[in-house]
């Protein structure tokens, strides 16, 4: 996976390209973190050129999404492709992100 990742002031514009997989995941972790400890108190992810999400990636997005709350900050998910949409759908999470251009 590949992804682009830029600041605005408080606000992370990240872009993740490709499949979001185990070993994309334990690639992503650390930056995810990084991010959770950041002063980012608004992230957006642009998902519409990611092909692939499985629940190892799942599991980074909500540590991403866990690391904004905390700090009373707030992520959005935007250009969902629907098979991404779907998944999200199928792992009860519609609800937990906040899904923004479906």
């Amino acid at each position: 996976m590949k992804f682009c990742l830029e600041f605005e002031q408080d606000t992370a514009h990240l872009r993740l390209i490709g499949r979001f997989d185990l070993a994309a995941a334990k690639r992503f972790r650390g930056l995810a973190q990084w991010i959770g400890d950041s002063d980012v108190r608004s992230l957006e992810v642009e998902l519409s050129q990611l092909q692939f999400l499985d629940s190892s990636g799942i599991g980074v997005l909500l540590l991403l999404r866990n690391g904004i709350e905390k700090k009373q900050g707030r992520m959005s998910l935007r250009k969902i492709p629907p098979a991404i949409n779907e998944t999200l759908y199928n792992a009860g999470l519609e609800e937990v992100f906040r899904l923004a251009d479906p």
